[in-house]
């Protein structure tokens, strides 16, 4: 299954950079080992940027451990997007 989400700017230049390789979130859409992760550029003061980039990521492992309830740290493996540096 794919999951689309938003993912602020920050955080998406960590990924295209290979230096971010897990998401914690709210497990709220039932993700599962196997599923990707299609992450869209978003900014809180104007919504998506006109060159907003986009990302997929694979959902390569899943952890609760010492998490909110409910939520979840998912390991993840760039499959493709953005412009890696």
């Amino acid at each position: 299954m794919d999951h689309k989400l938003k993912i602020e700017t920050k955080y998406i230049e960590r990924i295209i950079s290979l230096q971010k390789n897990f998401e914690i979130r709210r497990n709220d859409r039932d993700f599962q080992v196997g599923d990707t992760l299609t992450m869209l550029e978003y900014n809180n003061i104007g919504g998506y940027p006109d060159n907003a980039r986009e990302v997929t990521l694979k959902i390569i492992y899943m952890s609760a451990y010492e998490q909110k309830e409910g939520f979840y740290v998912l390991g993840t493996s760039f499959v493709r997007g953005g412009t890696v540096k």
